[in-house]
């Protein structure tokens, strides 16, 4: 009988015949009842159970709840029916340099054993400061010190290079304050915003040359005047219609003489010579165990005469089958009769009619047991 192999949940797993063993359903085997060869696959299910399937490629027939140890990484996974978990609390598993990087998050609370002393800072050009203190990263950063209420020291600004790192506008503020900036002053070097002053009149330019005279322009052209069209006259009115003329009525006219009756017409031809009263399509000898055949015509009807005389074989019975039908030997009819001497004392025979509803081929055929003579009679005619 079968195993049905269930799991913690009553779901079927596997069916497993007897004499046989599955290893497609888990990557356990399953083994049916009278395997011969339980030993092997059975000891192997222990061992992969205590090492939890540790191996560098994940197993290839998991199901819910199944443990895998990735023995590359070093990282213990569960299977959740889709795909592969690592576990997140690996604490006793080594240290976190060796961790699988996407199966580790800090999502909060305080590492502990972590001093500024054992930390390798994150360089400037990493997005980190390069430094392990306050002091170390103001200095990386080109930031001033920053005590009490406001910031000391200067700002490290460097503006050698192209004007595209100095595209922003400077705030008048911050210049003497903005203390008469306008729109028509400007910074002078002393400090103060001032009023620019006109600067002398330049001396007059000398008169120019008397240009050249132009050339004379082109002759105008006027354009034609439109070509008068005088209206069309109007159309004159219809004519009136002309009176109707009086309709004429003949007189009828007198019924035609009775015509001369016409003469007898000739005999028509004579029919065609219809078919005779009947025809002999075999009348002969046959062969016994031999099928013969003729061609029938439909509805005619077809009579059969069979018959067969013989010396008996050396027993005193003997038996004569006749066969016969159209389309195929669909009739049968066998005698069994008896011999005085060694002569048949009744010789048998059939004599039946059928009839084909369509033209087809008629069959006939004699057999016999215990006689001697192997030859037979048979005559076929159609009406």
């Amino acid at each position: 009988m079968s195993f049905n192999i269930t799991n913690s949940r009553g779901q079927t797993v596997a069916v497993v015949g007897d004499g046989t063993i599955n290893t497609s359903a888990t990557d356990l085997a399953l083994i049916g009842k009278d395997y011969a060869f339980y030993g092997e696959p059975q000891n192997e299910n222990y061992v992969y159970l205590l090492e939890n399937f540790a191996k560098p490629t994940a197993p290839a027939h998991p199901i819910l709840g199944q443990m895998w140890y990735n023995s590359t990484t070093n990282v213990m996974s569960v299977y959740n029916g889709t795909g592969w978990t690592a576990l997140t609390n690996q604490s006793t598993l080594g240290t976190m340099s060796i961790q699988d990087a996407s199966g580790v998050t800090i999502t909060g609370g305080t590492i502990s054993g972590v001093t500024v002393s054992n930390i390798t800072a994150l360089a400037v050009a990493d997005g980190g400061t390069g430094g392990n203190t306050a002091a170390d990263a103001r200095v990386n950063l080109g930031v001033p010190s920053n005590s009490g209420t406001g910031a000391t020291g200067a700002w490290a600004i460097d503006i050698t290079g192209t004007a595209t790192g100095l595209s922003e506008n400077l705030p008048v503020s911050r210049l003497n304050s903005g203390t008469n900036a306008s729109s028509g002053t400007f910074w002078r070097g002393d400090g103060t915003w001032s009023v620019g002053v006109s600067g002398a009149s330049g001396p007059q330019g000398a008169s120019g040359a008397t240009g050249a005279t132009g050339p004379q322009g082109a002759t105008g052209v006027g354009a034609a005047g439109a070509t008068g069209i005088g209206a069309t006259g109007a159309t004159g009115p219809e004519g009136a219609t002309g009176a109707t003329g009086a309709t004429g009525t003949g007189a009828t006219g007198a019924t035609g003489a009775t015509g001369v009756q016409g003469s007898t017409g000739p005999n028509g031809a004579t029919g065609a010579t219809g078919p005779s009263s009947c025809t002999v399509l075999y009348d002969g000898n046959i062969n016994t165990g031999t099928t013969y055949s003729v061609s029938v015509v439909a509805g005619r009807p077809v009579q059969i005469f069979l018959q067969y005389s013989g010396i008996q074989g050396g027993v005193a019975y003997i038996d004569v089958t006749f066969s016969w039908g159209i389309g195929s030997l669909t009739n049968t009819k066998t005698y069994y009769g008896t011999t005085v001497n060694y002569v048949v004392t009744a010789d048998p025979s059939l004599l039946t009619y059928v009839t084909p509803v369509s033209n087809s081929t008629f069959y006939f055929k004699i057999d016999q047991t215990n006689l001697i003579y192997t030859t037979g009679r048979a005559c076929v005619s159609q009406f």
